[in-house]
């Protein structure tokens, strides 16, 4: 019942609700390659445009290029030469939807846009991709990990349990009059997430600027 009054706010308000996951880096689980059946590897830009074609990955290059621009990199689980999966890694400011973005503390990383086919979904895939692919990403001196879920997608929301992941509260997000309205629980403020939208002043700008100082290693792509 929650959740049906949940997904018919966002669909007719607009509001958006999600549940904030949080692993401390040293204390997530660690997963061999031998015992997943996949092989993870960050993916490089000529790789992502390649994979780019293939519609079922839902991979979009204008976004793939901003994300690489920004600094994100992207893990892949690869079944031999074929990409079942992805997950994007971000470690600064992080465009969301309807003209949000995510911001967390700069002790965080965060996992977004974590992606499998179809045809490997309910296989039990997810939590060894998120741990496969969290162990391989660089942490950039960070020592936490951040994700989030709308509050409505069930089985989004027991994944990262599985995964090893900390539920540490809420946060969200509303469109009113052009303006983006965020909010978020004490957990969330805990851990530096929020919602936030750019402001007159060019904020956005300079996070981004900020963002692209990482350096950009041609072995290193995206993949959530």
């Amino acid at each position: 019942m929650v959740r049906r009054i949940i997904r018919a706010l966002r669909l007719y308000l607009g509001l958006h609700v999600l549940r904030v996951f949080m692993v401390r880096l040293d204390d997530a689980p660690a997963l061999r390659q031998e015992q997943s059946g996949l092989r993870y590897a960050a993916l490089t830009e000529p790789e992502l445009l390649g994979w780019c074609r293939d519609d079922e990955l839902e991979l979009d290059e204008p976004k793939v290029l901003a994300a690489l621009r920004r600094g994100d990199i992207c893990i892949g689980a690869l079944q031999g030469d074929r990409l079942v999966g992805y997950v994007w890694f971000a470690f600064g400011d992080t465009p969301h939807v309807e003209g949000s973005w995510v911001r967390v503390e700069r002790s965080a990383r965060y996992l977004y846009k974590a992606f499998i086919r179809p045809g490997y979904r309910r296989r039990g895939f997810a939590p060894r991709m998120y741990a496969g692919a969290s162990a391989l990403c660089p942490r950039r001196g960070r020592v936490l990990g951040v994700l989030a879920v709308e509050a409505d997608n069930s089985a989004g929301l027991r994944t990262p349990r599985r995964a090893g992941w900390l539920a540490i509260g809420y946060a969200g997000f509303v469109r009113c009059l052009g303006r983006v309205l965020a909010f978020r629980s004490y957990g969330s403020l805990r851990y530096g997430f929020a919602f936030f939208a750019p402001d007159e002043n060019g904020r956005l700008a300079r996070a981004a600027r900020e963002n692209s100082r990482w350096p950009m290693k041609k072995t290193i792509g995206r993949a959530l």
